[in-house]
């Protein structure tokens, strides 16, 4: 697991000697923030809704020209805390197959500050595919300039139980693609999407 932020800017995986492990997680946040659903009385702006919390600003960058960042096929993996910003053709982290796995406070298809990456994905941000019991918690995720059959967030079949909650997810032609059995989808901020959600 990797863990803990910085309000300098943040260092790449060459420098991971020099990580303080400062404990400022929330300071300098990045995202949309504000409240999501429409809460338990099922009336929006009613004041029941859900708080979609600021992402704090990662003190790990990983760069690069890597089709795919991360790959998990393993039970109980841990992504925490990462910048991502990607390049063509990217996925940030795909999970194949395992169980218990979480990818959690990241900011995928952007830089450290929040400002979407120069350079368009073309392929799927997060993949869960054939994984069990999966979460996908509170990580800001952009796919400006996505190709047309991406998705910012991909569970693929084979995959049941997983869960996309408190995500902000934006710029993207797909904001969430299942063929999975089973998930939740709770209490996500879309915005930016240009061909649907679901």
């Amino acid at each position: 697991v990797l863990s803990h932020q910085l309000t300098t800017a943040p260092e790449t995986c060459s420098q991971l000697a020099a990580i303080d492990r400062s404990p400022q997680h929330f300071v300098c946040g990045v995202g949309t923030g504000g409240t999501v659903g429409i809460g338990a009385d099922f009336i929006p702006g009613s004041g029941d809704e859900s708080s979609l919390g600021l992402f704090a600003r990662p003190e790990i960058t990983v760069t690069g020209t890597a089709a795919t960042f991360f790959v998990a096929v393993a039970n109980r993996t841990t992504f925490r805390y990462l910048c991502l910003p990607g390049s063509t053709g990217f996925q940030a982290i795909f999970i194949n197959g395992g169980s218990n796995d979480l990818v959690e406070e990241n900011l995928i298809g952007t830089f450290a500050n929040g400002v979407a990456a120069a350079t368009a994905p073309t392929t799927d941000r997060v993949i869960l595919n054939g994984s069990t019991s999966g979460i996908v918690r509170h990580n800001l995720i952009d796919g400006t300039g996505m190709a047309t059959t991406s998705s910012l967030l991909y569970f693929g079949g084979g995959s049941t139980g997983n869960l996309a909650t408190r995500n902000e997810l934006r710029n993207g032609q797909y904001g969430l693609t299942s063929y999975s059995n089973n998930c939740s989808v709770l209490e996500n901020l879309v915005t930016g999407i240009t061909a649907g959600f679901g």
